[in-house]
């Protein structure tokens, strides 16, 4: 499930993330949880994209390089790690620690000002990357598009991305609407009948406030909170 861009902008940064799935699997609201804001999923009461007041975003696809290491029918949900990841001092760290097998594979982004972490369970090891802040990023779920398509999606990203100088929240979520060509198996908002883009949540890190904004694809109807953020948080860079 999933496509999840990240802009860096003058004050802060914005992640953006589709989520795909059964379409008979929708959110119902946005929920909060201490200091944690996210859209919560009706099945798991997880999530796939969360928002701290100290301005840290995590957000979470289904990642599968190598099907047969995950359990068949795994035991846990992944949207569950998120709201617990979230109140960690470090998150990077409490994912190392903690045991995955009854997961199946994911990969998590971490997003905070000038701080950018990719971390991935395959199933069998675990993996930190840190990337590039200050650059552009698109990402798409490996259990629905392959790398072809992984890769014509970033060119779309790109072609898109070519001659502006600058983006705002709104020229991004127009671009998780529209970007594509017109393949209904393939665009940001995607439909295979059992399989939909459900949704599209998009998390704005500004100097001292945050947005979080929901829109479910079904409905139109857009739920948002915006809040004062608290100190940023400091996350690791283990590798």
């Amino acid at each position: 499930m999933c496509t999840i861009s990240y802009h860096l902008t003058g004050t802060g940064f914005i992640l953006t993330q589709n989520r795909d799935e059964s379409p008979l699997r929708n959110t119902q609201e946005m929920h909060s949880e201490g200091s944690v804001y996210y859209p919560i999923d009706p099945v798991s009461k997880g999530t796939w994209i969360a928002l701290h007041e100290k301005g840290m975003v995590c957000s979470l696809m289904n990642w599968t390089p190598h099907p047969a290491l995950f359990p068949k029918v795994p035991e846990l949900s992944r949207g569950t790690l998120i709201p617990t990841l979230m109140e960690e001092t470090n998150p990077l760290d409490a994912l190392i620690s903690k045991p995955l097998d009854a997961y199946a594979s994911f990969k998590l982004i971490l997003a905070s000002k000038g701080k950018l972490s990719s971390f991935i369970w395959d199933g069998a090891t675990k993996k930190i990357e840190e990337l590039d802040p200050g650059a552009p990023h698109l990402w798409s779920s490996a259990s629905l598009y392959p790398r072809e398509w992984q890769e014509k999606r970033k060119e779309w990203f790109k072609d898109w991305l070519r001659g502006r100088e600058s983006v705002n929240t709104s020229e991004v979520r127009w671009f998780h609407n529209h970007g594509g060509i017109g393949n209904r198996f393939y665009d940001l908002v995607m439909d295979r009948g059992e399989v939909k883009t459900t949704s599209i949540t998009q998390v704005s890190v500004e100097e001292s406030r945050a947005r979080i904004r929901f829109k479910d694809l079904s409905t139109c109807l857009v739920e948002e909170h915006w809040m004062t953020l608290q100190k940023q948080p400091s996350m690791s860079s283990l590798q």
